[in-house]
């Protein structure tokens, strides 16, 4: 049996619609910006080399589905 992976960050409301840059294991957000291209760096001058990059959906969205 493998062990389960880390639980991530719960992205907060104010990162809504914001590019977020995760750290490399994908657990904690490290920087967080209008476009990607200024998170990707910021991430980069943090130390993480291999950020992983995504845009938070906007904070007035919902979410529909089951868990």
């Amino acid at each position: 049996m493998t062990d389960p992976l880390p639980l991530a960050e719960i992205v907060p409301l104010e990162y809504g619609g914001k590019w977020l840059a995760w750290d490399d294991e994908g657990v904690k957000i490290v920087a967080a910006g209008d476009s990607v291209d200024e998170v990707k760096a910021a991430a980069e001058a943090a130390g993480v080399v291999a950020p992983i990059l995504e845009k938070a959906p906007s904070a007035n969205s919902g979410f529909v589905g089951r868990i």
